[in-house]
């Protein structure tokens, strides 16, 4: 499983880093309905992720990644539900 993190890592932080959400970020931020559009680009982005990572984690046989995946989408949910509630 070190293997699959560490071959995974760089791409991680180059997608981190991408401009793109950046300046999506940015241009919803400035938009009429920012506290709606702000959480809803996040979420959907880190969904997003969370997926990408469960398919690179279950493509690399790694054992039990299906287990860890499930894990990482339920504490992610979590963590996005209770930033969601503090916000209103």
């Amino acid at each position: 499983m070190g293997k699959a993190i560490g071959a995974s890592l760089p791409l991680a932080v180059g997608i981190t880093l991408s401009p793109v959400p950046i300046i999506a970020v940015v241009l919803m931020l400035t938009s009429r309905r920012a506290k709606v559009n702000g959480p809803a680009f996040v979420l959907g982005w880190l969904i997003g992720l969370g997926i990408v990572g469960a398919i690179v984690l279950a493509v690399a046989g790694a054992g039990n990644a299906v287990i860890m995946a499930v894990l990482c989408l339920v504490i992610t949910a979590k963590l996005i539900g209770d930033g969601i509630s503090g916000l209103t």
